[in-house]
């Protein structure tokens, strides 16, 4: 196979070649049809070549995407993306596929007319095409609020940290791709909230207090006291100051701060029995979505498991999940009874705090609940429930019962 594709329509710089070369084989492009709308929303500034004969008809398609006042609105994101440019080329392509063939047909008709000299028809044609190059407008618009769709797809996946594959799964995922959109997007939509309410306590934590012991020598500038910095102030004993601290002898603050007692990792415990099914499940996934974001900035991982009943039905959601992973678990949920000992079991496994977020009651019985408070003690990990309703079985358990907007509570007890 010629790995080596020509455009047809567009001048293909060496840049966008190269960046196609990326995700072909990821995407399953092959064609020089697919290397000119690739070029078109890769290269910053794509340009038409002049026409070849027999592609007319793709011509005028590609000139009517790059003329679209959609358009600039997609290219803005995809320039010099190549796994954003490469998943819209599927729904734009699927989108002008069917234009190009009508171009295809009118062009073979105006040929025959006009070696038939058949003025009629010809006035005939000329109106059809009139009718078409409106339709045209429509279809690409079309073509590019899809394209847009899987664009933003991707994008979101990114944001809520499940880049990992998402341009291929969409892509391949296309023609289920409403549906996909629509899950991710009203997910995005509850983890931004969340998201800022845990990024908003974050940042209002009070710092670690450092104290000044004393005096010591050094070379870090930051801690050079007043007597030291005053050598600058002259020529004459400049170059003192440049000796001492090459020496490392200069007189600088000792300070100390108090050890970080921040926490570790973090497993969540997700219910998915019938009672949860709905806005409530896409609630406790996206919360947990929100502090996995939060948890990832200070290098502590969340591990996420969703349970119902039976212990075989049980999904993990590690931090590599792929995108593919996560939509699949986000649009699905068990349903059924819940049972609580068998997901607490597995995350006591990891050696963790442990999250739970559910609206559920099912008895622990007494002999599992004297284990797991023996485990809490010897480890120190904390339980915290995080409820929807009401799940008052599991507040002797807990070391916090928490609201899910809660947030300053939760995440200054996680410190």
């Amino acid at each position: 196979m010629d790995r080596r594709l020509n455009g047809i329509a567009v001048n293909i710089t060496p840049v966008a070649r190269l960046g196609f070369g990326l995700v072909r084989d990821q995407y399953d492009l092959d064609r020089s049809e697919e290397l000119d709308l690739f070029t078109t929303l890769y290269e910053p500034n794509p340009q038409l070549v002049d026409p070849v004969e027999g592609h007319m008809a793709w011509y005028r398609a590609v000139q009517e995407v790059l003329g679209s006042a959609l358009y600039e609105n997609l290219h803005r994101t995809t320039i010099l993306d190549e796994e954003l440019s490469g998943v819209a080329v599927r729904p734009i392509m699927e989108e002008l596929e069917p234009l190009v063939e009508r171009y295809r047909d009118l062009e073979e008709r105006k040929r025959e007319a006009e070696l038939d000299q058949d003025e009629i028809r010809l006035e005939q044609i000329e109106k059809q095409e009139r009718l078409l190059n409106a339709q045209a407008v429509q279809t690409v618009a079309s073509a590019i609020q899809k394209a847009e769709d899987s664009v933003e797809t991707v994008v979101v996946l990114r944001s809520m940290g499940c880049g990992d594959g998402a341009g291929r799964y969409v892509s391949l995922s296309y023609p289920d791709l409403p549906r996909i959109a629509d899950l991710v997007r009203r997910t995005h939509h509850l983890f931004g909230r969340f998201r800022e309410l845990f990024a908003s306590v974050r940042a209002n934590l009070p710092r670690r207090a450092v104290m000044v012991r004393g005096v010591t020598i050094g070379d870090e500038l930051n801690r050079v006291i007043g007597s030291e910095l005053s050598l600058l102030s002259d020529p004459e004993t400049e170059s003192l100051f440049d000796l001492k601290w090459v020496e490392k002898r200069l007189l600088i603050r000792d300070i100390s701060r108090p050890p970080d007692r921040r926490r570790g990792d973090v497993v969540v415990l997700i219910d998915e029995s019938g009672s949860m099914l709905g806005e409530a499940v896409l609630i406790a996934k996206s919360y947990a979505f929100a502090l996995r974001s939060q948890l990832k900035q200070e290098n502590r991982r969340c591990h996420i498991i969703s349970f119902s009943y039976y212990p075989n039905e049980m999904v993990e959601v590690p931090e590599d999940a792929t995108a593919e992973q996560v939509i699949q678990w986000l649009g699905r949920a068990i349903g059924g009874g819940t049972e609580f000992t068998h997901p607490i079991k597995r995350a006591m496994e990891f050696n963790r705090d442990i999250l739970m977020i559910t609206d559920g009651e099912a008895d622990v019985g007494a002999e599992f609940a004297k284990h797991f408070m023996e485990w809490k003690r010897r480890t120190g990990n904390r339980f915290f429930l995080v409820h929807i309703g009401r799940s008052p079985t599991l507040h002797p358990l807990a070391d916090e019962v928490l609201l899910s907007d809660d947030a300053q509570s939760l995440w200054r007890h996680l410190q």
